[in-house]
């Protein structure tokens, strides 16, 4: 469900369509019994309920630890200096070139 964000109805709908058809017995069973042992039942409209949560989910209290923005680039809202710290250092490679001289 987490990949809705990036489709259409259309793209969702084959997505679904496409799962149902590699489903294995052994899975459509699994399947069958959480939604017995649950009381379980699909969801009429996944996505527009799915679509619906995206559109009212606020974002901003998500706290992310400074890891992520050293990791993604983004900017650091908190400003931290995670920026200047250098992650990985490797000693400096030289390379040297001499050129031979033709002797005429």
């Amino acid at each position: 469900m987490e990949q809705i964000v990036w489709m259409d109805k259309n793209k969702f709908e084959e997505h679904m369509a496409n799962e149902e058809k590699i489903l294995t017995d052994e899975q459509r069973t699994a399947v069958q019994q959480l939604q017995r042992a649950l009381s379980l039942l699909p969801i009429e409209n996944p996505f527009e309920y799915v679509k619906s949560i995206q559109k009212d989910f606020d974002g901003s209290k998500i706290q992310y630890s400074d890891e992520y923005y050293e990791v993604t680039g983004i900017e650091n809202p908190k400003g931290t200096n995670t920026q200047d710290k250098h992650l990985v250092e490797f000693e400096p490679v030289v390379f040297e070139f001499n050129r031979k001289q033709d002797s005429d």
